[in-house]
């Protein structure tokens, strides 16, 4: 994801972050892709494109899971037994489909 330049004057619309929807951790690859599609193209209308708001997004990701991908945020991400405390965005998303 890059950051959006957006010039001086300009009226940014608010993003419809339910149009993404959840991800539930489907075997399908099509599911995440399609998913995956809509939260990156939010994500960068939001302006939360960039290495410098990874972080940002990681924590953003729980919001748009349910079902199992939502316990394995949980487990992975959030438990206390957590083994690597520093995720990337794209870590977190292998992980997921994984």
């Amino acid at each position: 994801m890059t950051q959006i330049v957006i010039p001086k004057g300009s009226k940014v619309c608010k993003t419809n972050s339910d149009s993404v929807g959840r991800y539930g951790g489907t075997p399908r690859f099509s599911d995440l892709k399609d998913w995956l599609s809509n939260l990156v193209v939010m994500f960068e209308a939001e302006q939360y494109g960039g290495k410098d708001h990874n972080r940002e997004c990681v924590l953003h990701l729980l919001s748009f899971q349910t079902g199992e991908a939502k316990k394995w945020y949980h487990r992975h991400m959030v438990n206390i037994n957590c083994r690597q405390p520093d995720w990337t965005f794209k870590q977190v998303i292998l992980g997921l489909y994984d």
